[in-house]
C-alpha cells in the first residue's frame, strides 16, 4: 500500500499546477501583485538610487569585476539590460524574482510536509503573497533584493536536501549558492548550512553526502580565490573583500567613546595612528555627535563620513603614498580589519555591551533606515546611470511618506514576531516532538533542527557582521511565513488531538 501511494504522489509541479486549490491561489497571488505593483509605481514612480547604486551600474558599463562591492550584481544588471534599458523593467523583474521565491518557499513547504489544518496554509500564503516590503526593496538598486530572493531559494532548496534530496535539488542548491555569494559576500558562511543540511538527511548515502558537500565547498573556495587573485592583481593587496575590513574598523569605532586605548595594544604604526586619530575625533565632535555615536545610532556613518577617522586615514594614506583613491581603499582595509580585531581582543566586554548587545536587540527590532522615507531626484544621479537606464524626462524629488512609513512600522513589527517565532517554534516542536503525529516523522523533526540550526546561523553573522536595518533582515519576512508555519500547524493539529 506504502508503495502504491508513493508511485501516485504528483510530482511537485504537478502538484501546483494540477491541484485545483493550489492553482487557484497561484493565479490570484500572481493577479494581485501585478495589480499592486502597477498602483505602487503609479504612486511611486522613481526608483532609489544611493551611491552603491551608481557604483554597480559603473562596474557594469566598464565590466569591471575588481570595485567596492561584489560584482555579481552589475552582472545581474547587464544580464537585464540585455533585454531591456527601462528603469521599470528593471524593478519589474526585480520584484518578479522576489515574488517567485516567496511562491517557491510556500509550494515546497506545502508539498514537502503538507499543512493539516487549512488556516495554517492560508496563512502562510497570505503573508508570503500580499506582503508590502517587498515592493519597497524592489524599488532600490540595489543587491538587496535579488540576494533576498536568491537566500529564499537556496534554504528552501536546503529544506527538500534534508526532506527528500535528489540530484537536482543538489546541482540546483550549488548553482543558486553561487549566486548569492556572487551578489553578496554575506553568503560566506552558506556553505556551512549546506554541511548542515546534508548531515540531517537520511534519504542520502554517503557517498551524496559527500559529492554535494564537496561540489558546494569547491565552487564557494574556487570563487574566494578567483576573486581574491583578482583584487591583488588590480591592486596588490592581498585581500578577499576590501569591505571587511572597512566594516570591522566601523563596528568598534563606536566603542571609542566608552573606552580607553593606549597606542601600546597595537603592534603597528599604521594601527597606532588610526587609533589616535580616532580619540581626537572623539574628543572634537560636539556633544550631539558624540551622543549619537554613544548610542550606536550611526550604524554605518563612519564608512561614508569625510571627517570621521577612517576617511581621514584614507586621505592621509593618499597624501603620504600618492596613491589613487581606489587602490587605497583596498590598502588600508587591511590596516582596518587588524585595527579592528585588536580593539575587539583587548575589549571584548565593551564590544559586547556596546555593539553586540544593541545589535542583537535591533536584529528583533531593526532600524529602518532608508525604508523610513526616501525620495529621489534624477537630477541627484550621475548621467552614466541615467544613460543607462535611459532615463530623459526630468522628474521632481517624489515620495511616498505615509506609505512608507506604514510599511517600516509593520514590517519592522512583524520582523520582531517572527524573529522570536523562528526561535522558539523549533523548542517547543522538539517539546513536544513524541504527541505530533506525522507521516514521516524522522524527515520533518530533521527539518525542525536544521530551520532552527539555520536561524541561528543567521543570527550569529548578521549580529557580529555590521549594524542591523530593515532591508537586511527581509528574509525573514518572506522565510518566517513558509516552514514555521508548519510548526505552527503540528502544534495546533497535536493540542486539538490531545484535548479530544
Amino acid at each position: 500500500m506504502n508503495t502504491q501511494a508513493q508511485i501516485k504522489e504528483p510530482g511537485f509541479f504537478e502538484y501546483i499546477f494540477r491541484n485545483k486549490q493550489n492553482q487557484r491561489l497561484l493565479l490570484i497571488a500572481f493577479a494581485a501583485n501585478i495589480i499592486m505593483f502597477f498602483i505602487f509605481k503609479m504612486f511611486c514612480p522613481n526608483a532609489f538610487f544611493v551611491s552603491d547604486s551608481n557604483a554597480y551600474v559603473l562596474a557594469a558599463i566598464q565590466s569591471n569585476e575588481v570595485m567596492y562591492r561584489p560584482y555579481g550584481f552589475s552582472k545581474f544588471l547587464q544580464l537585464v539590460h540585455s533585454f531591456s534599458n527601462g528603469l521599470d523593467f528593471f524593478i519589474w523583474v526585480q520584484f518578479l524574482l522576489l515574488f517567485v521565491a516567496g511562491q517557491f518557499a510556500f509550494y515546497s513547504v506545502d508539498y514537502l510536509f503538507r499543512f493539516k489544518n487549512e488556516i495554517f496554509k492560508k496563512v502562510s500564503w497570505f503573508f508570503i503573497t500580499f506582503n508590502p516590503i517587498l515592493f519597497l526593496l524592489a524599488n532600490f538598486v540595489l543587491s538587496d533584493a535579488v540576494f533576498t530572493a536568491l537566500t529564499v531559494v537556496y534554504i528552501t532548496l536546503l529544506l527538500w536536501v534534508v526532506s527528500r534530496p535528489n540530484w537536482w535539488v543538489i546541482i540546483l542548491q550549488a548553482i543558486v549558492l553561487y549566486w548569492a555569494f556572487q551578489i553578496r559576500y554575506a553568503a560566506l558562511y552558506y556553505p556551512v548550512l549546506t554541511v548542515i543540511a546534508f548531515l540531517l538527511s537520511n534519504k542520502s548515502n554517503i557517498a551524496t553526502k559527500a559529492i554535494g558537500m564537496l561540489v558546494t565547498f569547491l565552487l564557494i573556495f574556487a570563487s574566494y580565490k578567483h576573486i581574491k587573485s583578482q583584487v591583488n592583481e588590480v591592486t596588490g593587496v592581498d585581500v578577499f573583500s576590501g569591505f571587511s575590513g572597512w566594516q570591522m574598523a566601523n563596528n568598534v569605532l563606536g566603542l571609542y567613546p566608552h573606552i580607553n586605548t593606549s597606542a601600546d595594544e597595537f603592534d603597528t604604526p599604521e594601527e597606532k595612528l588610526l587609533d589616535s586619530i580616532s580619540h581626537i575625533y572623539v574628543d572634537s565632535i560636539d556633544e550631539k555627535s558624540l551622543q549619537i555615536v554613544k548610542d550606536g545610532k550611526l550604524i554605518s556613518g563612519f564608512l561614508w563620513d569625510k571627517k570621521g577617522p577612517l576617511k581621514v586615514y584614507l586621505f592621509n594614506h593618499i597624501y603620504k603614498y600618492r596613491v589613487n583613491y581606489f587602490t587605497s581603499w583596498y590598502q588600508v582595509s587591511e590596516i582596518f580589519g587588524d585595527f579592528g580585531k585588536t580593539v575587539i581582543k583587548n575589549h571584548p566586554g565593551a564590544f559586547f555591551e556596546y555593539y553586540l548587545w544593541p545589535n542583537t536587540k535591533n536584529y528583533f527590532w531593526p532600524d529602518s533606515e532608508d525604508f523610513g522615507a526616501y525620495t529621489v531626484s534624477n537630477g541627484l544621479i550621475p548621467d552614466d546611470t541615467k544613460e543607462w537606464f535611459d532615463i530623459k524626462t526630468k522628474q521632481d524629488l517624489d515620495s511616498i511618506p505615509d506609505f512608507q512609513k506604514v510599511v517600516s512600522i509593520y514590517s519592522t513589527a512583524l520582523n520582531c514576531l517572527l524573529a522570536f517565532l523562528n526561535l522558539i517554534l523549533p523548542v517547543l516542536y522538539y517539546i513536544n516532538r513524541k504527541k505530533i503525529l506525522t507521516q514521516d516523522t524522522t524527515n520533518e523533526k530533521k527539518s525542525v533542527i536544521f530551520w532552527w540550526l539555520m536561524v541561528g546561523c543567521n543570527m550569529a553573522f548578521s549580529i557580529f557582521a555590521a549594524m542591523i536595518v530593515l532591508r537586511y533582515e527581509c528574509l525573514l519576512l518572506i522565510i518566517g511565513f513558509g516552514f514555521p508555519m508548519i510548526m505552527l500547524d503540528r502544534l495546533f493539529t497535536m493540542r486539538k488531538t490531545t484535548q479530544s
